[in-house]
């Protein structure tokens, strides 16, 4: 796995750029979400639009409440994904089951929508 923690205009981010499986998922998780305590961050940008993502819908639905614990309460995390990710019936599971997790989560297509809605104020 390619993965790449950065912080940018107090955005945390993280990139992936190859293979993203479930326990390299957990690890980038558990080191994002001590940056974000750690900096007091509120905001977060996935980037999984270059991933070969190896993830099960069950693999989201466990994955979601582990997340909601290893970030701040309140952050906004925005997903940037590709294909069948980005659109439908993926991206809507992953958002239910974020908001069944109280995690203000949303996905997009394009980093520049991701972006905008983190600095939004919706």
């Amino acid at each position: 796995m390619t993965c790449r923690i950065s912080v940018e205009d107090r955005i945390l981010y993280i990139d992936v750029t190859d293979t993203w499986d479930h326990a390299q998922a957990l690890a980038a998780q558990a080191e994002a979400g001590a940056l974000a305590k750690e900096r007091g961050l509120a905001r977060l940008l996935i980037d999984l639009s270059r991933a070969n993502i190896l993830q099960s819908a069950v693999d989201v639905f466990n994955f979601t409440p582990t997340h909601a614990r290893a970030f701040p309460i309140g952050m906004r995390h925005a997903v940037v994904a590709s294909g069948e990710f980005a659109t439908g019936a993926d991206a809507q599971f992953g958002e239910t089951v974020a908001a069944n997790s109280c995690v203000s989560m949303r996905v997009f297509s394009s980093r520049q929508e991701a972006r905008a809605w983190l600095e939004s104020e919706e």
